[in-house]
């Protein structure tokens, strides 16, 4: 535990800053291009450069994310990016694209890869296939408890990085299709539109209509019970907010700061205060999260998307007539500090007397114009002297790196001085200026040297130890000590600029292809779809019988039940595992694979190797598909299978080819027709309250958006989340014939509550095509 990182956001270069001045042992940060925040302010490449070198020098490191899935036609693009934070001396870079992931490894095998949070990591095989692949460590889902984290960790060896303050997406990160389906901004490509945050209605058999932030979530807040992350195995406690102003970053990276010391030292700090902090600067209600098992229930908090701030106090008089409200405090106010009645403070009347502030247990008048009424509680959505000192704390250079220096004054020879710092840099200044002279009514003195020399406020330095030669009798002006300082100075800050001096020699492999595989499609008379050549997933006995009788390839079905039903009637079946599994659920679902050894289809790549393995091993001939939530966008992803043992990957529903057909995956790719999307996979709910429910309340229940234009299913998996799938399905019959002509011969369904003609309907439709 003594070895632990506080890894912090930044969106700008002021941000960055604020990161670094308020205790953040490394940044991560975003370049223009292929991260997955692409509407923040992000760091154009002077800015990475820039911020590179000034974290280097006070021992930080920089992260920068490629976390978007990478298209074919962007792969060089994205690979030259690559080879500019390499030959830039950036530290890793996180990221979410396996088949980029393959590539760089391959190219830069000394570049650190993390995988980020968008690769849904959350069990053991996933972790070890990030390992296979070069990773050196993972992000894991925030849906990770602290427990599960060290049992990863413990069987991994790999470094475990946890998010433990900030905004919680609601979804699994990398498993939601929300913002991309209903809007065509995808979040798997950094433009996510936050549809999560909107109001929805909500109805099942167990609830009557109602109209909330049906999916908005609680901002996670750990700083209390930080000690028991810390000793779970997580080495990197990462603050979200990217997106956020650099002082909501210098509060609570100095607040985490401080109780990752105290930690330490075992020493006590006044943890509600720095919590109280973090909820001044912003807040939509604090959750402990996932990670320290706050029940899924606890989790959202449907009344608001946007910060609340802290209770001021309450309204105990309104006077209309003058334009003012009465406040009785619980907390202090500032002129300037903003409200929840949407203006900031200003005039403080206590009294008759007009204040700057006042204290808890006060009442005071502010002037108002808008509607109050008695009782209110009004709260306080920002504080001007938080603000005030957090600018402060990044506005000055706090971080101070020891040097260890020799100085030699000699009667005659240019001054010198020789500079080492902790990392075993040395440097070597002579000041040519100027000689060291015989003194002719001043001698200086040991004392005056080093009172110059140690003039080194507002640099990241200071000199631990300071070993002056000075001949007797000598002078020397105080400019010239001063120009001897800064330059050792300079010449000893370009030195620790560049952490990795010799990476040049270390990039193996040649250039990306950017004809990136394209074949022009040839004008063969296509044959038609075949029955067999379709997998459709079903819900239902009736919709298997349905594609029986049709003559399908293959169905893919999610309940233990009915598949042994598609296993009596004769269907070629696929059992899917649920989107996300744990551990503890993959032992769970180990005494029906063992005894059936079925046909698997899962989004967990770790996973399908594990079981693509073991059914080698024992000589099966079940096979194992990967799903579209696998997010296999690119030929190097596709490419990268085919070492692993999986079949065939179905098509992310974000590949730009399922329109055109211009897929030249053909071998092991499998192209989706029609789709009931699911979008979104959740441990949220807001009626759980054990693990699975006696009754479900949302299973089947429907959410309904303001607008009325977007109506989605919900739908409980084997271990009781919460998915919600799209009502209205995605069509992509217009690449059907590109696809063909490409080569590929499996293509894909999905259901979702249709009937038995209804899926005999369906599958008609695309047979013959």
């Amino acid at each position: 535990m003594s070895n632990v990182e506080l890894l912090a956001p930044a969106g700008t270069f002021e941000a960055f800053v604020a990161a670094v001045q308020n205790g953040a042992n490394a940044v991560y940060i975003g370049g223009e291009r292929f991260g997955a925040r692409a509407f923040a302010a992000n760091f154009s490449d002077e800015e990475i450069i820039k911020a590179v070198k000034y974290a280097h020098i006070r021992d930080v490191r920089v992260y920068v994310t490629v976390n978007t899935l990478i298209k074919d036609d962007d792969f060089a693009d994205c690979m030259d990016y690559i080879d500019f934070l390499y030959r830039n001396d950036v530290d890793s870079v996180i990221l979410q694209d396996v088949g980029l992931a393959s590539e760089i490894h391959s190219r830069y095998p000394d570049f650190e890869l993390h995988a980020s949070t968008q690769m849904s990591v959350s069990n053991l095989q996933d972790a070890l296939f990030c390992k296979s692949m070069g990773f050196s460590r993972v992000v894991l889902a925030r849906e990770n408890t602290a427990e599960e984290v060290k049992y990863i960790r413990d069987h991994t060896g790999l470094e475990i990085e946890s998010f433990v303050h900030g905004a919680l997406c609601v979804s699994y990160s990398g498993k939601c299709l929300f913002s991309y389906v209903n809007g065509g901004r995808s979040g798997n490509q950094g433009a996510c539109a936050q549809p999560c945050r909107k109001k929805y209605y909500f109805e099942s058999a167990y609830h009557k209509k109602s109209f909330d932030h049906f999916l908005s979530t609680k901002d996670l807040c750990t700083v209390k019970d930080l000690k028991h992350i810390m000793e779970n195995g997580t080495y990197s406690l990462k603050i979200e907010g990217r997106m956020k102003r650099p002082e909501y970053v210098a509060t609570v990276v100095k607040g985490y700061r401080r109780a990752i010391d105290a930690i330490l030292s075992n020493q006590d700090t006044d943890l509600d205060s720095l919590e109280q902090e973090m909820m001044t600067i912003f807040n939509r209600e604090f959750t402990r999260g996932l990670i320290l098992n706050d029940p899924p229930q606890n989790i959202g908090n449907s009344s608001t998307p946007n910060n609340i701030g802290i209770a001021l106090g309450k309204v105990t008089q309104v006077l209309p007539k003058k334009k003012r409200i009465e406040i009785s405090l619980d907390i202090p106010l500032n002129k300037g500090d903003g409200l929840s009645l949407g203006e900031h403070v200003g005039r403080i009347l206590l009294g008759d007397r007009v204040v700057e502030s006042a204290h808890a247990g006060q009442r005071v008048m502010l002037d108002y114009l808008g509607k109050a009424r008695v009782g209110d509680i009004i709260r306080k959505t920002s504080d001007r002297s938080l603000l005030e000192n957090a600018k402060q704390s990044y506005g000055r250079e706090s971080v101070k790196i020891p040097l260890y220096a020799k100085i030699i004054l000699s009667r005659a020879n240019n001054p010198e001085i020789f500079v080492c710092d902790d990392r075993g840099n040395q440097i070597i200044y002579r000041e040519l200026s100027e000689l060291v002279e015989e003194s002719l009514n001043h001698e200086i003195t040991k004392d005056e040297v080093y009172a110059q020399m140690c003039k080194t406020e507002g640099t990241p330095f200071y000199f631990e130890s300071l070993d002056i030669r000075l001949d007797k009798g000598s002078f020397l002006r105080k400019s010239t000590l001063n120009a001897l300082r800064r330059n050792a100075l300079d010449a000893i800050r370009e030195k620790r600029e560049s952490l990795y001096k010799d990476r040049d020699k270390n990039i193996s492999g040649g250039t990306i292809s950017r004809d990136n595989g394209h074949r022009k499609n040839s004008a063969k008379i296509l044959s038609p779809i075949q029955a067999d050549m379709l997998s459709v997933k079903c819900f239902s006995k009736e919709q298997i019988q349905a594609c029986k009788a049709i003559g399908v390839g293959a169905v893919y079905v999610c309940d233990e039940e009915i598949y042994l039903f598609a296993k009596e009637v004769g269907v070629d079946v696929f059992f899917c595992t649920p989107i996300m599994l744990k551990d503890f659920q993959i032992k769970r679902l180990e005494p029906f694979i063992d005894a059936y050894q079925p046909n698997i289809l899962t989004t967990s790549i770790g996973y399908a190797k594990y079981i693509a393995e073991k059914y080698r091993e024992s000589l099966c001939d079940s096979v194992v598909r990967l799903d579209y939530l696998s997010n296999i966008l690119n030929r190097y992803s596709f490419n990268m299978l085919n070492n692993e043992a999986i079949q065939s990957a179905t098509v992310s529903l974000e590949h730009p080819g399922l329109i055109n057909g211009i897929i030249r995956h053909h071998n092991n790719a499998e192209f989706p027709l029609f789709i009931h999307p699911i979008m979104m996979v959740t441990e949220f709910c807001p009626y759980k309250t054990e693990t699975p429910c006696t009754v479900c309340r949302i299973d089947e229940g429907r959410l309904l958006s303001e607008d009325r234009e977007t109506e989605i299913t919900i739908k409980r998996d084997l271990f009781c989340r919460m998915q919600l799938v799209g009502q209205r399905p995605m069509d992509f019959s217009k690449g059907i014939q590109n696809a063909k002509n490409s080569g590929i011969n499996k293509f894909r369904i999905d259901l979702l509550n249709q009937s038995k003609k209804e899926t005999a309907d369906i599958i008609q439709r695309y047979i013959g095509r």
